[in-house]
């Protein structure tokens, strides 16, 4: 058994928002066609992208 902590999913770039203004550091998983529907502004938070398969996902960091 692994101690594993909850992965929050987030269902609108609203929250995506709520967490970058909260002024806490935060990291969200971003997939690629997600990416795209969030303002410009969350291009500028990506630290990390990787491909697997067909899909790229994106590591944002938020509130720094």
């Amino acid at each position: 058994y692994a101690r594993r902590e909850e992965i929050p999913v987030l269902d609108a770039p609203a929250e995506i928002a709520r967490l970058r203004d909260a002024g806490e550091k935060s990291y969200v998983l971003v997939k690629e066609r997600a990416l795209r529907k969030l303002p410009a502004t969350a291009a500028e938070s990506i630290i990390a992208r990787r491909t697997l398969g067909d899909t790229t996902w994106y590591l944002l960091v938020l509130g720094e």
